[in-house]
């Protein structure tokens, strides 16, 4: 396999596998319309690399190739998503309210305490 073919292959991975993390990105910040714009571009670059995949075999060289394409394409969509798409995305569950707790509604424990003291002053 000569050095501009594992290039290509290398750029089509990365390609590919951040398009995948930037899909996984959209569907959980429910961008419907980037959802079917990515999956287009998806299945044109997955033919190219299943492709290659399948005309080469299991090499190392080629094995190492699509990770290191696949791993750096993800990190670099995750934070172009992160910052330029979905930046202000709280996390799941997330109410925006912080909670306050007093020192009444937390059980005392002093040093002394054995784990059975422990479990029955929290419950």
């Amino acid at each position: 396999m000569s050095l501009l073919e594992l290039a290509l292959i290398f750029g089509s991975n990365f390609v590919f596998i951040g398009l995948k993390a930037f899909q996984q990105r959209n569907v959980t910040a429910e961008k419907y319309a980037l959802i079917h714009v990515t999956s287009m571009l998806m299945a044109a670059v997955e033919v190219y690399v299943i492709w290659k995949m399948a005309e080469h075999g299991p090499t190392l060289e080629l094995v190492l190739t699509l990770g290191a394409a696949g791993g750096t394409g993800a990190s670099l969509a995750t934070w172009l998503h992160k910052r330029h798409v979905s930046p202000t995305r709280p996390a799941v569950g997330y109410t925006g309210v912080k909670q306050k707790h007093s020192e009444a509604d937390m059980p005392s424990i002093s040093s002394g305490d054995t784990v059975r003291d422990r479990r029955s002053a929290v419950t």
